[in-house]
């Protein structure tokens, strides 16, 4: 392929050591770069597909989910309500993050949004009212 499909791509674009674990890459004159501390061989392999999100319940002043990413795992998620950034807690093992009101004497309320990205920059939103 030429190089103009490859740079369009190019943020889908990861590596993955024989365990298949995200390793990252970027395409450089023509060429994949990457960082690794092992030798050994290694297979490009596209993530089209974003994150899961499952909405697993709410109590009074939390809110909870599960999590997942099947290749390149979760980069990053933020939480919203009413506009308002949410401070969410992640367990990696349990793949569940759940919010941390600092002020429990105000009950979550309204709309929420939450956005989840992986290694591969896919993007899920789920959003929700409670």
């Amino acid at each position: 392929r030429d190089l103009h499909v490859r740079s369009r791509r190019q943020r889908q674009m990861c590596i993955r050591d024989s365990y298949l674990s995200f390793i990252g890459g970027s395409w450089k004159h023509n060429h994949i770069q990457f960082r690794s501390r092992t030798l050994g061989k290694y297979v490009l392999s596209t993530d089209t597909i974003p994150p899961r999100i499952s909405y697993l319940g709410k109590r009074n002043y939390e809110v909870s989910f599960r999590i997942k990413d099947k290749k390149s795992g979760i980069k990053s998620f933020n939480a919203y309500i009413n506009g308002q950034w949410l401070l969410m807690k992640y367990d990696y093992k349990r793949n569940m993050i759940w919010s941390d009101r600092l002020d429990k004497s105000v009950p979550l309320k309204g709309k929420l949004k939450l956005e989840v990205v992986d290694e591969a920059n896919n993007k899920k939103i789920y959003t929700l009212k409670l």
